[in-house]
């Protein structure tokens, strides 16, 4: 797997909090990385609160069927890649299940050496140059778009031909 930028990632500053939750940033580019990538391109939402100084990191996705999906999937990647299992949880008056982090350091990493937009990201999503570069991280990405925010459905009158959203 490629190795990210160790310079750059070593000018991401922690913050005591980061410390406390055990946050650790990845030197190598791997599947997992990739994947949850892919996840916050489709559940998740990367945005900055100016005026409380607050770096936000949210994926909730819905709490009928995908609690399971964010215990046995997302939290194991998201201990493997940065070091911590964040809070799962509801939100959004229960109609939603997910995490929600605040962390500068995590916000810069995603967003300055990996390349995921903030803020309102539909017409920015792109998959990351870093990941362009080999096919099983591409698929990876995918994955987890697709796992989050893709569907199969068969439209009448063409049930051989299913359609992918």
């Amino acid at each position: 797997m490629a190795h990210l930028d160790k310079t750059e990632i070593s000018k991401i500053t922690f913050s005591s909090k980061d410390k406390i939750k055990g946050l650790s940033l990845p030197e190598k580019v791997s599947r997992e990385l990739a994947y949850l990538c892919g996840v916050f391109m489709g559940d998740g939402s990367i945005y900055n609160r100016i005026s409380k100084k607050e770096h936000v990191l949210k994926c909730v996705g819905n709490p009928k069927d995908e609690q399971a999906f964010y215990f046995k999937i997302i939290g194991p990647y998201f201990r493997k890649v940065f070091g911590f299992l964040p809070s799962l949880r509801y939100y959004d008056s229960n109609t939603t299940f997910g995490f929600s982090v605040y962390s500068k350091a995590l916000f810069d990493f995603l967003t300055k050496i990996i390349g995921l937009p903030s803020g309102k990201k539909y017409s920015l999503l792109k998959i990351p140059f870093i990941f362009k570069k080999d096919k099983l991280l591409v698929i990876n990405v995918l994955r987890g778009l697709f796992d989050t925010d893709g569907c199969i459905t068969f439209k009448k009158n063409t049930r051989k031909h299913p359609t992918i959203l």
